[in-house]
């Protein structure tokens, strides 16, 4: 009888890429999203080979802004662009993508924050320990945006974009958009089946996928793309519009999405208890690639807003109740006097 010896070290090598850190554990390389406060909830970043969905209500406006994140911090690597949309000009979306900040700016010094003012609170919570509701990343690999600032022309002129639909062409058909696709991984050298393959990332930014403007089925669209992004050194990131698809289209593109995350607007909220915030967001889905488990976040609920200058996604809770209303008064006092005649039991 022969054995063959089991050596836990061996393991398949990992190809070093720029803009990229491997987890160990998992045995996949990580690249930042764009969003600083993003990166730690998700597991340290996007994991290259998949396909990560993001759901927007009508507004759509937030679903763009993290594209545009993480196409920035794609130029910031010098990553290969993909960028694809045909409800808004791609080039439109290239020429507003933030820039990066300046460290020397002392607004990003102190945060962005402004930490003079303490929070009023009654006395015997004062000595409470505070919660830390937003988390933050130490890693070298993440970048800081300036939402005021675009990236400069000469900096997006130095990097390899390529836009669809291209202006001369009448492409609008899930399967042109594919094809474009599968053509820039093959001819780009981004396969990972190639004896020596492309030392960079590939991009794939993919804006309101789900638009009336597109002809075809697009759950064959999405299982086409994940087919493609598992054999490649590309990461994609792709906005739906929930609100004119059915809920079964929905279901398939979450299914066939390696994470999904659902934004939710509160531009127009009325409700004051979340006027701190300009979204909600919620982890419906995160990838487990070469594992059976996967990255088990703080919470599933979010939150994010902007600042004058920086988009900040924490952990969302309800603000505390400072001030005692007069409804709430009365309401109290009418239960009061509403059940005590009618108690079995007199204290």
């Amino acid at each position: 009888m022969s054995f063959i010896k089991f050596n836990p070290k061996d393991k398949r090598k990992v190809l070093t890429l720029p803009g990229t850190r491997q987890n160990s554990s998992k045995n996949v390389l990580l690249t930042p999203s764009g969003i600083i406060s993003l990166d730690p909830v998700i597991g340290g970043g996007v994991t290259l080979g998949t396909v990560n969905l993001i759901e927007e209500d009508g507004s759509g406006q937030f679903a763009q802004l993290f594209l545009k994140f993480f196409m920035s911090e794609g130029i910031m690597w010098k990553h290969v662009i993909f960028n694809a949309s045909l409800d808004v000009d791609p080039s439109k979306l290239i020429n507003e993508l933030p820039g990066p900040v300046n460290l020397d700016d002392p607004y990003f010094k102190s945060d962005g924050s402004d930490s003079s003012g303490e929070l009023k609170i009654a006395w015997r919570y004062q000595n409470q320990p505070s919660v830390q509701s937003s988390l933050s990343t130490n890693s070298s690999l993440s970048h800081i945006f300036d939402v005021t600032n675009f990236m400069t022309q000469d900096t997006i002129n130095d990097t390899d974009i390529s836009l669809w639909p291209p202006k001369d062409g009448e492409e609008i058909s899930y399967d042109d958009l594919i094809k474009a696709i599968h053509k820039k991984i093959q001819a780009g050298g981004f396969l990972s089946s190639l004896p020596m393959p492309r030392k960079n990332v590939l991009r794939i930014s993919l804006h309101n996928i789900g638009s009336p403007l597109f002809v075809g089925d697009i759950a064959k669209f999405f299982y086409e793309l994940r087919s493609l992004m598992k054999h490649s050194n590309a990461v994609c990131c792709v906005s739906i519009p929930t609100h004119l698809l059915e809920e079964k289209e929905i279901s398939a593109c979450e299914h066939l999405s390696d994470s999904v995350l659902k934004l939710v607007s509160l531009v127009n909220s009325e409700d004051r208890s979340l006027s701190e915030y300009h979204g909600l967001l919620t982890i419906k889905k995160l990838p487990a690639v070469n594992s059976l488990a996967f990255h088990i976040p703080p919470g599933t609920d979010w939150a994010f807003k902007l600042r004058k200058r920086r988009f900040i996604i924490e952990k969302f809770h309800l603000p505390p109740e400072l001030q005692e209303s007069d409804q709430r008064e009365q309401d109290d006092f009418a239960g009061t006097c509403g059940t005590s005649s009618k108690s079995k039991l007199d204290f």
